[in-house]
């Protein structure tokens, strides 16, 4: 019995699957849960999304129409294979019969619905070739090594009749009988001949196909169109990849045999027939001789609804429109503006939010990812990468995202989306404003364009519209969510970026400010110290297309040490006081920033000495180095970030890159009504020439309804020539309504030949409703050839409507070839409606060249109450030289040792006030009362007593 080894494990594995088969089709799970308001709910700013998404809990992959692993059991999700699909199938049926067992039928589901053709075919891993067909077992192979050892049979899903083969061949008799349909689903039936030379196991199988037929109202004559098409007339619909077609099919629901089994069960009243065409239309549009968006995907019946629409979402580059009574797509394609506003449109006193440009976070100059290659067994193949290289220059960094278009199995579609997505993202001005009731014509999705003259003229696309209720301050005036668009962004696959705002001139850019000078000069602190400076003035730029300039300075004996400043275009002089000492020779430069970005280059170094102000140069020196030790800080949590980039970086190219010498993907799930419990776990381990890692990412999950908690890790080490890098990272969770906790601990470890680095950052939060507390906590180390950092920062916070508190502490030493430095401080604060507290303490000390020391002891404290505020403090300074003690107080008191405190010292404007002083001898050169009328005078062999009437 040949083929009784290959199929006994796996006859238990469907034994109940086959009942699942056969069963009638049920009602889909999921809720969208998005819609509400006129707005945009899915498909904006996808780029950015993706950036957000870096350190996003992992969760099961969006649908696709490419499934490459097998399926047993019957806890999968049911499937509408939509487009041009490739599936291995879910393996539902295996019997053996024949002489010695030597056939083997194999069963696999395609699709919970009909498709229309099975196209290619591959048998562990080579395209196989069809032949003849045999009534009973289909079509033979008749390439490769399994020539004329394999049939396979397609059941497209429209069969009113049990298969006669499989009812011929059971065994025992009955297995597969007469009931055993299977009406509206697609399945392949694979008959194998048992040979001991070429075929001893069953082969890994991979089917290529033409996905379901869709219902088309341009072709309904009934509807408007012209054609055959009718809605309750499935017999009447075709093949399509028009990713449109999927997205009304889904919204009014997948029926087959008046069973609703998939989708969302909109009216179709709900969906206006007239955008849906247009947005059908331009999907089908001809671009590169071919249609400009198609879609290939499964539609999982128990996905939430949110994740299906947005898959399809992302295959065209659509925004899905929610509005009162209305639900439509607009596609991925420049529009038409349809108004023109300016400043005289909007409300007076109303508020306007404008924003020119995103924060570096929500960036990328580079869109990178891979799409399904039909040619490639349909594994993942990198799309051509949208990037520009003089935004990357601008940037000053490289910040690739990862978008991978599992749903799009043309490389050209795929490159175009990368460059859409890309552009979208670096249109970056969005707007909130109050139009005039007029303007409530204008709907969600529409180009406006706003010629304001303080933000300048530029075309938005209208994100969010809201009406105000009769009962506010402006009834029935429209506010308005704009996001920056441009119709250039859909012209091909190219990169682009907003113009420089420049008239139709030819433009001539500044490549350095006019008139740059530097001075030597002094400036006094607020303790009325003298401090040497550095003046840096320059004239007023005259080209609109300069934001700002960075100012660079360094100790001409020491040039590797350099500090650096930024300045807006609305500045004409800076003042440059870090690290500046007396009597020393500097060198200054600067570089122009511009908006929108374009290369520039540093101006050559310009040379200035600073006058004497000796008796500061330590104060300032540790300035200069808490300055210093303040910079490190923000630089080693930017490393900090991308070395946990570098993780998740790595983690992708382990996941999407095919070169894992191991990988393991482990899931165990359980529902039971509203709950359901989940255990995955994946392992990657790769090694190559030059380096070698393992990874695993572990989550646990349960939820019961709207409660849940999560347990997610990943853990992360890797050797390379360059240097060696360990990551864990932990995050629990817990929800039950609106009140949640978490907990989440990050540890990262690095070593190159330059430096080390280890950091752990942890975090514990809880809230219910608007009530919350936290605590948070940083500990760094760095050590590197030129210094060494260790620092602590600790965060309590707590938060009960408006009213909050909050403890901090920072301690922070740092050492290097010339200075070293250490720095404890210790911050309260409590908040009460606007009455406000907060305190300090704070230690210092530093010790730099030259014997150049100081220990600094700090207190200091604030109360505001009613919109006033007052300070009081104490600043404690010694040097090698002196010691001194600075006091910022309305009065100095001295208690008694009953506690009774008693004013001896008072302010009266500037001058000083004494009281309740007994004193002993004076020696003075003038006394004079306070109304003038008496002066004592004693100096030198002079002695006067003057009384004034």
């Amino acid at each position: 019995m040949p083929f009784i080894s290959a199929i006994i494990g796996a006859i238990g594995a469907v034994a109940t699957a086959v009942g699942s088969f056969v069963a009638p089709l049920a009602s889909a799970l999921g809720g969208l849960g998005l819609f509400g308001r006129a707005a945009l709910s899915i498909g904006l700013n996808l780029a950015m999304s993706a950036v957000q998404g870096l350190f996003a809990k992992k969760t099961a992959p969006p649908p696709s129409g490419v499934d490459l692993d097998l399926q047993f059991g019957e806890g999968g999700s049911r499937k509408v294979m939509c487009g041009r699909f490739a599936v291995a199938g879910h393996f539902n049926h295996a019997n053996a019969y024949g002489t010695a067992n030597g056939t083997l039928q194999q069963v696999f589901t395609l699709s919970d619905f009909p498709v229309t053709s099975l196209d290619r075919i591959w048998i562990d891993g080579e395209l196989a070739t069809l032949g003849a067909e045999d009534a009973t077992k289909g079509f033979v192979v008749t390439s490769g090594d399994y020539a004329g050892k394999i049939w396979i049979k397609l059941i497209d899903g429209w069969q009113t009749g049990a298969d006669s083969g499989l009812v011929a061949g059971s065994n025992p008799a009955g297995r597969w009988g007469n009931n055993h349909i299977g009406l509206g689903i697609a399945y392949v039936i694979a008959t194998l001949a048992y040979d001991r030379e070429k075929l001893t196991q069953p082969p890994q199988f991979l089917f290529e196909c033409k996905g379901a037929p869709l219902y088309d109202w341009r072709k309904d004559t009934t509807a408007g169109g012209s054609g055959a098409h009718r809605w309750d007339d499935i017999t009447t619909w075709e093949f399509t990849e028009n990713p449109m077609l999927m997205a009304y099919a889904y919204h009014r629901g997948v029926a087959f045999n008046g069973d609703l089994f998939c989708g969302m069960e909109v009216a179709a009243i709900d969906l206006p027939i007239a955008r849906w065409t247009a947005a059908a239309n331009i999907c089908d549009e001809t671009v590169g001789g071919a249609r400009r968006y198609r879609c290939s995907i499964g539609l999982d019946c128990n996905a939430p609804h949110g994740d299906n629409i947005e898959a399809i979402m992302t295959a065209c580059g659509g925004l899905l429109v929610t509005s009162i009574g209305e639900i439509y797509v607009v596609i991925g394609t420049g529009q038409t503006v349809v108004a023109t506003l300016t400043d005289d449109d909007l409300i007076d006193g109303q508020p306007v939010s404008y924003q020119r440009r995103r924060s570096m976070d929500a960036l990328v100059n580079s869109v990178s990812g891979t799409f399904p290659n039909p040619d490639n067994i349909w594994g993942p193949t990198s799309y051509e990468t949208a990037r520009d290289t003089g935004i990357v220059t601008a940037d000053r960094r490289s910040r690739d995202v990862s978008i991978n278009f599992g749903t799009v199995p043309y490389a050209e579609q795929a490159g175009q989306l990368a460059s859409i997505y890309f552009s979208e993202n670096r249109f970056e001005a969005t707007a909130t404003i109050t139009v005039r009731p007029r303007w409530q014509v204008l709907e969600v999705s529409d180009w406006i364009t706003w010629n304001s003259a303080r933000y300048g003229s530029r075309t938005f696309m209208v994100t969010d519209m809201q009406i105000m209720a009769d009962s506010d301050d402006g009834p029935r005036n429209t506010v308005l969510s704009l996001q920056e668009r441009s119709g250039d962004i859909y012209d091909s696959v190219t990169v682009t970026v907003p113009p420089a705002p420049l008239g139709p001139a030819t433009p001539v850019y500044a490549a350095e400010l006019q008139d740059f000078t530097v001075t030597a000069a002094t400036g006094a602190g607020a303790d009325s110290r003298i401090y040497p400076i550095i003046r840096a003035a320059w004239s007023a730029p005259t080209d609109p297309t300069v934001s700002g300039a960075v100012i660079e300075w360094r100790a001409a004996a020491q040039p590797a040490v350099v500090m650096d400043r930024t300045v807006t275009s609305d500045r004409t002089v800076a003042i440059l006081a870090d690290g500046i000492v007396s009597v020393t020779e500097y060198q200054v430069r600067h570089k122009l920033l511009t908006d929108p970005p374009r290369p520039t280059v540093w101006g050559a170094w310009k040379d200035v000495t600073t006058l004497d102000a000796p008796t500061n140069d330590v104060a300032v020196g540790l300035d200069q180095v808490r300055d210093d030790v303040a910079s490190t800080l923000t630089d080693m949590r930017s490393e900090i970030e991308r070395v946990k980039a570098q993780i998740i970086d790595v983690g992708y190219s382990v996941q999407l890159g095919g070169v894992a010498n191991y990988q393991t993907v482990s899931r165990v799930m359980q529902r039971a009504g509203n709950a359901e419990a989940q255990i995955v776990v994946e392992q990657d381990v790769r090694a190559s020439g030059d380096e070698a890692l393992a990874a695993q990412l572990t989550s646990l999950s349960a939820t019961v309804g709207s409660n849940a908690s999560a347990i997610s890790s990943e853990t992360i080490t890797r050797a390379s020539a360059d240097d060696a890098l360990a990551g864990d990272i932990i995050s629990l969770s817990a929800t039950v309504g609106s009140n949640t906790s978490a907990i989440s601990s990050e540890s990262v470890t690095r070593a190159s030949a330059d430096d080390a680095l280890a950091a752990d950052i942890n975090s514990l939060t809880a809230t219910v409703g608007s009530n919350a507390s936290a605590i948070s906590s940083e500990t760094i180390t760095r050590a590197s050839a030129d210094d060494a950092l260790a620092a602590d920062i600790t965060s309590l916070s707590a938060t009960v409507g408006s009213n909050t508190s909050a403890i901090s502490s920072e301690s922070v030493t740092r050492a290097s070839a010339d200075d070293a430095l250490a720095a404890d401080l210790v911050l309260v604060e409590a908040q009460a409606d606007s009455a406000t507290a907060a305190g300090l303490i704070k230690w210092e000390a530093s010790a730099g060249p030259g014997g150049s020391v100081l220990a600094r002891f700090t207190v200091f404290g604030r109360a505001t109450a009613g919109g006033t505020y007052r300070d009081g403090g104490a600043v404690l300074d010694v040097t090698a030289t002196g010691a001194s003690w600075s006091f910022f107080s309305d009065q100095f008191n001295i208690l008694k040792p009953d506690g009774t405190p008693i004013a001896v010292f008072g302010l009266d404007g500037s001058d000083l006030l004494l009281q309740n002083i007994r004193v002993g001898t004076v020696v003075f050169d003038q006394l004079s009362s306070a109304n003038g009328k008496l002066i004592i005078k004693g100096s030198g062999t002079n002695a006067s007593i003057e009384v004034f009437s």
